[in-house]
């Protein structure tokens, strides 16, 4: 494995692994590169391979991430994730924005989505959070 320091602007990380999984082996290469615009942009961009044997069979997966957050203020910031998993054929989105009003207080947006090579194996999801510090 490797990898290089993450609080420089531009970073990466380099991971094989080979082993034991279950009844079988498996191979995994991980590959990842990230930009930090200084204070208010990280985003990160990602590849995984994966090659699996088993005495049922094999198969591979190979996915691909995007994650980027932006802060407008130390309070307030948005943050997505987006994934490829070309083995389902499924593309999974997260966009979520959290607001701190107050020391361990949050509003908080989530919007998930999940889309399969047909519409049957979609789903969405709109969800909202509060959460308040109760002090004696």
């Amino acid at each position: 494995m490797y990898a290089s320091d993450l609080s420089r602007s531009f970073a990466g990380s380099l991971t094989l692994e080979r082993g034991g999984y279950y009844d079988g082996r498996r191979s995994r290469l991980a590959a990842s590169a990230t930009l930090l615009v200084k204070p208010r942009l990280s985003t990160a961009v990602s590849y995984q391979y994966n090659q699996v044997r088993v005495d049922a069979g094999e198969y591979r997966a190979d996915l691909y991430s995007l994650r980027s957050t932006f802060s407008f203020s130390p309070a307030a910031f948005v943050d997505a994730y987006v994934q490829h998993n070309t083995s389902t054929r499924t593309t999974l989105t997260n966009l979520r924005f959290t607001y701190t009003y107050r020391p361990l207080s949050d509003f908080i947006v989530v919007y998930s989505e999940t889309r399969g090579s047909d519409s049957q194996d979609s789903w969405r999801a709109l969800i909202f959070k509060i959460t308040r510090l109760l002090q004696p």
